[in-house]
């Protein structure tokens, strides 16, 4: 049980009041916007703000007491005084972890970290099991302690993303977190601008296992040409068993074979450490086959119900812009459309082509600058141009100064056109649209993609309501 009293205890800070010290708190937050009611205010060093400027609102919003690095001049509840409130936030984190009995899953990779942690919080939830999970993409040196901070102890399961782009970072969180079961989902060039390969991301990703508990599984992906490296890292280096997923004929977890039902439906015939199962799953997105592969391995290393928790992927509510498939109609025309605009680089912006080039009726792709390549962008970009090609893509749309490289590689009947900004994207699309369509839309996040299918999804609905 926290109180006031053993949290000051906990990151060795001066209170400033005697008053309720033994009061239990409810959690801690860092954003006056989500803050409860019975919460403790921690006040960060921001990048552009510092929370010292917000602790009068979180006490209209019903902190108890404030963590902070300079006592304000009111006093009216409790205020913890440290030289450094990050810091005391990763104490707390410290403390929670260790008084935390349950399982921890950890979660890292290039695509697939969200989606993952989420399809696992779910299939737990749904097998009886209560979970804790990091909310949103709470993965950095701010949301991994927050999220350990606000454990709830009694939760049968733990699951925390944590993602980088520096090297270094996925280690110094590993270390708060302490998995019984790491996975890595893939490996690609996602923020090589801070690195200087695609094997040194990998050498990043695997650092999850360096923390590994006594009797540690590490996932690895099958597929990627890195697993010898990471294998070699997790088995020789840590001292811990390795579980690979993927569609590699020698992978422990893998998909034996996969039928497309519908636009919303998958089923998979899966391998599962020698077990035989089938499930389905509620999308036509095939990256989700690796991120249940991924999620069946983790079930399996924690000694659950494979096949029971296999069975409610049916269920899995599906997140609005990774992968969310809408059927619509627009000026008159029935499309179906991929909403994947929520981020992009060049190992998800492969899988999402990939799917579009299996559906049925004329596959069109908007696709946008990916972000955080650095001096590889030309080059990511030039092969995203020659996979709409190969895969024989019918229409694409480039959008971002970036995307100009995919576009030059195109074929001229490929061409839908070439444009610099989001604002630019919905007109150009809607002269084009025909009934029967497969619309995909996906680029990183900054591009605003997202803003492209709202307009869609708008034009639908007063479609529909005339």
């Amino acid at each position: 049980m926290l109180t006031l009293r053993v949290i000051a205890n906990i990151v060795k800070g001066e209170i400033s009041s005697t008053l309720n010290l033994d009061q239990e708190i409810n959690g801690f937050s860092i954003d006056t916007r989500t803050l409860k009611p019975g919460d403790v205010f921690v006040a960060l060093q921001g990048e552009i703000d510092h929370g010292n400027r917000f602790i009068d609102k979180a006490i209209e919003q019903g902190a108890v007491a404030v963590v902070t690095d300079q006592l304000p001049e009111s006093n009216t509840i409790p205020y913890i005084l440290v030289d450094d409130c990050l810091a005391a936030l990763v104490k707390i984190a410290v403390h929670q972890r260790e008084a935390f009995k349950g399982k921890v899953c950890g979660v890292t990779g290039t695509v697939g970290k969200t989606s993952v942690k989420e399809a696992f919080r779910f299939l737990i939830r749904q097998n009886g099991l209560t979970v804790h999970a990091s909310e949103k993409s709470y993965n950095n040196h701010i949301g991994v302690p927050l999220t350990l901070a606000n454990l709830d102890l009694n939760a049968d399961i733990a699951v925390l993303e944590m993602g980088t782009n520096h090297p270094g970072e996925i280690l110094e969180l590993t270390q708060l977190v302490r998995p019984h079961v790491a996975i890595v989902t893939a490996v690609g060039p996602g923020h090589i601008e801070f690195f200087n390969s695609v094997e040194a991301i990998a050498q990043e990703k695997v650092s999850i296992a360096a923390t590994l508990v006594e009797g540690g599984v590490a996932i690895l992906p099958a597929d990627s040409e890195f697993l010898p490296l990471m294998k070699g890292v997790v088995v020789q280096e840590y001292d811990r068993t390795v579980i690979s997923f993927g569609k590699s004929e020698a992978a422990n977890v893998r998909a034996e074979s996969v039928d497309l039902i519908s636009f919303d439906k998958l089923h998979v015939n899966a391998n599962v450490m020698g077990a035989l199962i089938s499930y389905d799953l509620p999308t036509s997105n095939y990256a989700w086959i690796n991120n249940s592969l991924g999620v069946l391995a983790a079930v399996h290393a924690m000694g659950l119900d494979v096949i029971a928790f296999s069975r409610a992927f049916a269920n899995l509510p599906l997140v609005e812009g990774r992968g969310y498939i809408h059927s619509i109609q627009v000026k008159g025309k029935q499309i179906t459309l991929m909403d994947d605009s929520y981020n992009a680089n060049p190992l998800s912006m492969k899988a999402a082509l990939e799917t579009l080039s299996k559906y049925p009726g004329r596959k069109i792709a908007v696709i946008g600058d990916m972000r955080e390549l650095g001096d590889f962008g030309e080059r990511y970009h030039t092969e995203m141009g020659q996979l709409c090609k190969a895969v024989k893509i019918d229409r694409v749309l480039t959008c971002g100064m970036l995307m100009e490289y995919a576009f030059n590689e195109l074929a001229d009947d490929q061409r839908l056109g070439h444009v610099e900004d989001y604002t630019q994207v919905l007109d150009v699309l809607l002269d084009q649209l025909m009934s029967g369509d497969v619309v995909l839309l996906k680029a990183s996040n900054g591009v605003k993609l997202h803003n492209v299918v709202a307009g869609l999804l708008s034009a639908s609905a007063k479609a529909m309501n005339s």
